[in-house]
């Protein structure tokens, strides 16, 4: 119930239509990609919004607080830890599954890949 009114569970169709009407889908609907076996087209937006999640993901891991917390510049620290090969490698094996299953889907391609090499997850 919505303000005394009751609220359909089900979306409602309009007469004589069915869900598989809709244009781009089989009667399965599955989009005409997918049915192609092939991954389907991603849009620009997306990718770069996951590029970008992805490379302020990485360079929020650790806070620039904790090396002057040590003692250390935070600033030499911070870039000296980027340089570290191990540390790369590190990053790129702990989302290697997420990566992979992105890369299939369309979505780690285009000007976002360069987020994606930036945060070095490729």
């Amino acid at each position: 119930m919505f303000g005394g009114v009751p609220v359909p569970l089900k979306r409602t169709l309009p007469q004589g239509s069915t869900s598989s009407s809709r244009a781009g889908t089989g009667s399965a609907g599955a989009p005409a990609a997918a049915r192609r076996g092939g991954p389907p087209a991603a849009a620009p937006a997306p990718r770069l919004t996951i590029g970008r999640a992805a490379w302020t993901v990485t360079y929020s891991l650790i806070h620039p607080g904790v090396y002057a917390a040590a003692g250390l510049d935070p600033v030499r620290t911070r870039a000296a830890a980027w340089r570290n090969p191990a540390f790369r490698e590190t990053l790129r094996w702990s989302a290697e599954r997420v990566t992979t299953y992105l890369q299939e889907l369309g979505l780690v391609a285009g000007p976002a890949r360069r987020l994606w090499r930036s945060s070095a997850l490729l």
